[in-house]
Order: C-alpha cells, then structure tokens, then sequence
C-alpha cells in the first residue's frame, strides 16, 4: 500500500494518516506495531477483511493507515504462519498480478 519513494494519501513520509481517533504527529514503527493489541487477538479471516478495507480505501484515494495489513503480513513472516500466507496471498494476490502485467518488460525477458 505504500509505494515509495513516491508519495500516497497512506503515507506521509513515515507519519501516520490522519484518520479518526488517530493523533497525526504519531508515528508508526515496528515496536508499536508488534505492540499493537491487534497481535495473535484476531482471527485471520478477520484481520483480512480490515486488511481488503484498507486496500479499498486506499484504491479509492482516501486517508488511510496500512495497521492491518502491516499485521498480516508480520503474521506471515515473523510468525511464519502459512495460514496468514494464504491470506496475504488472498489480499493482495490481484493487486501483484496486475503489477506484473503491467511491468514494461513483460514477455521482454526470457529465462
């Protein structure tokens, strides 16, 4: 959700959205985030749909904050969880498709 070096209404340059209920000068980092009360209290399929929301907020141009997403893929890596591999792969499986089918090298490079 955040494509850097360029610029989204997700991100501003490592500072949180100003959604509500949310103080715009704080920062999210690792530590709040595997502090996060969200860590191993929510199912999978739970977290996924907060996670597809944000993704939908965020193709619509809206403010949003990446919280659930980000907690997913944690899930996924840290944990090396392979159900919340599935999921990840659930939430944003369209949205790598359609990056590499739009890439300018597709079907440029043979293996």
């Amino acid at each position: 959700m955040v494509d850097h070096p360029m610029k989204t209404p997700c991100t501003n340059d490592g500072e949180s959205s100003t959604a509500p209920g949310r103080n715009p000068t704080e920062r999210l980092s690792p530590i709040s985030l595997l502090s996060n009360a969200l860590n191993g209290d929510m199912s999978l399929p739970v977290l996924a749909a907060h996670c597809t929301r944000e993704l939908n907020t965020y193709r619509r141009g809206e403010p949003c904050t990446e919280t659930y997403s980000i907690e997913l893929f944690r899930r996924a890596m840290i944990q090396s969880d392979p159900e919340a591999w599935v999921w990840v792969q659930h939430c944003f499986g369209g949205m790598v498709q359609g990056w590499l089918r739009r890439h300018p090298q597709r079907g440029g490079v043979s293996p």
